[in-house]
């Protein structure tokens, strides 16, 4: 071990610091990338006033425009400028606002129109499935349910235990009680695909 400690691993050379702008900070937080009407999931590693640094499996390629989402960024239109392995810097159209202080952000929503099954009072329910995010998703149908309801979501291989929430004009919200993690959302997504 003192080996290792004597003789650190070189680092690979990094490109020089071209931002006029300071990071505001770093976020780690799940987002929607949208590109040619396409969403994947992506990690939003840091954010300033200009531009965002995200992760994801194959980014896109310099010059894509791009619109980027995530809890702690309103949707927001971009410019590809670098992209490397899996990470990407993107630069805003417009600079980013703080959301105010009394508005609770959320994680994006992601289009998902699919058929799932719900097991709600030991019944069996067709359900169409419209989107779905981390900690939820919502549903095409009402639920001879109440709110507060426990029941079981049931997407191809996946199964997801969850709560009514809402239910309003033939629609209906379900909280997962366990948010999904961001590598299982990215393949349900793309098992939908």
């Amino acid at each position: 071990m003192t080996a290792l400690l004597r003789h650190p691993p070189s680092l690979p050379d990094l490109p020089p610091e071209r931002r006029s702008h300071v990071r505001q900070r770093t976020c780690f937080a799940v987002g929607k990338l949208t590109e040619h009407g396409s969403e994947r999931v992506c990690i939003v590693r840091n954010l300033s006033d200009q531009g965002v640094g995200i992760e994801l499996d194959a980014p896109p390629a310099p010059g894509a425009r791009v619109r980027i989402e995530a809890r702690s960024l309103e949707p927001a239109d971009a410019t590809v400028i670098w992209s490397r392995d899996r990470l990407a810097g993107l630069r805003l159209d417009v600079p980013v606002l703080a959301p105010p202080a009394d508005q609770r952000p959320r994680s994006p929503r992601f289009t998902f129109a699919r058929n799932a099954r719900l097991i709600v009072d030991d019944q069996l329910i067709d359900a169409p499935l419209r989107d779905i995010a981390l900690g939820g998703a919502r549903i095409g149908r009402t639920l001879p349910a109440r709110t507060g309801t426990l029941l079981v979501l049931l997407v191809g291989e996946l199964s997801l235990t969850g709560r009514l929430c809402w239910q309003d004009g033939g629609a209906a919200g379900i909280r997962f009680t366990r948010p999904l993690a961001a590598r299982e959302l990215a393949a349900l997504l793309e098992a939908a695909r």
